[in-house]
């Protein structure tokens, strides 16, 4: 099996780098050193629920610090199927040949408008109220995190990316990229290039931190 951890960081500056930082590598410490024998999902949550423990204590240490907060998705895989953990806009997607077959619902503001028929994907993706997250951890109310259990055969392929990618294209475009058979570290320096604006620079880092293909 495997684990694979992103996390986004929220509220500007050294906050958001300290809050993403912080949640990523605790959670992917927690989970390494749990008991495998333990319920994957009670792992993850545990995990999870620390990390947001530890941003809290790191702004009573450091109040400059208030305000920051990190959005969160992770795939922890067995030989059966991969459970998919998730805060805030940060997504998931399974790939299948040319199909997506599995997406993480978005946190935030935009999403449930879409759910509610009130926006269009499309608009959601370009809207200014696009940041506004409603569940993540350090910086919301909520920091439960969202379970999702997905099956997979061998070939799919797991993408893990914050919305430095999937916001910054039209969703028939970022299918055309995902689905590629080219190697994902290319693909990366691929839109890296491609993507390139005074306002948007996409890295090796935001664009794929994992992708998993031929799983066992």
């Amino acid at each position: 099996g495997f684990l694979l951890v992103v996390c986004d960081g929220m509220g500007g500056g050294p906050g958001g780098k300290t809050a993403s930082s912080l949640a990523g590598q605790y959670v992917m410490r927690y989970v390494m050193a749990a008991d495998m024998s333990a319920p994957r999902e009670a792992v993850m949550r545990n995990a999870i629920a620390g990390a947001e423990d530890i941003l809290k204590k790191k702004v009573k240490e450091n109040p400059q610090l208030a305000g920051m907060g990190s959005t969160l998705v992770a795939i922890l895989v067995d030989k059966n199927s991969a459970l998919v953990a998730h805060l805030g806009d940060s997504r998931c997607y399974k790939i299948r040949g040319n199909d997506m077959l599995f997406r993480t619902v978005d946190h935030s503001l935009v999403s449930e408008l879409v759910e509610n028929n009130t926006m269009t994907e499309e608009e959601a993706r370009t809207s200014r109220q696009s940041n506004v997250i409603t569940r993540a951890l350090g910086s919301t109310n909520n920091h439960e995190p969202q379970i999702d259990i997905v099956p997979y055969k061998r070939g799919d392929r797991f993408v893990l990316c914050t919305d430095g990618v999937w916001g910054i294209m039209p969703h028939a475009d970022l299918m055309h990229h995902l689905s590629s058979p080219m190697d994902t570290e290319k693909l990366a320096g691929m839109l890296s290039q491609e993507y390139v604006t005074p306002k948007v620079a996409v890295t090796p880092q935001q664009a794929f931190y994992a992708a998993k293909e031929s799983l066992p």
